[in-house]
């Protein structure tokens, strides 16, 4: 996929839906964005089922984009900036 080289990590969260809305989701994606950051990895993709608008919403929300899309899903990705 051409994405890889930008996004080499990938990233697979499901939260319970009594945990959803609470900030766990964004805490646990920036705890890994600054862990892969200091790594020195590039960027970060996911794929959002195509029918799960509100995850879909909430990815565009804290800074991922539109990678590609198929019938099944949404593919975003996130650049990462190096931490020293």
């Amino acid at each position: 996929m051409p994405f890889v080289d930008e996004h080499p990590a990938h990233l697979h969260i499901d939260l319970l839906p009594e945990a959803q809305g609470s900030g766990w989701g964004r805490a646990l994606i920036d705890a890994l964005v600054q862990d892969l950051g200091r790594r020195g990895i590039p960027g970060l993709q996911l794929t959002a089922g195509g029918t799960n608008t509100g995850a879909i919403a909430f990815y565009r929300r804290i800074g991922f984009t539109e990678l590609r899309r198929t019938p099944g899903g949404v593919t975003f990705g996130r650049p990462i900036a190096a931490v020293r």
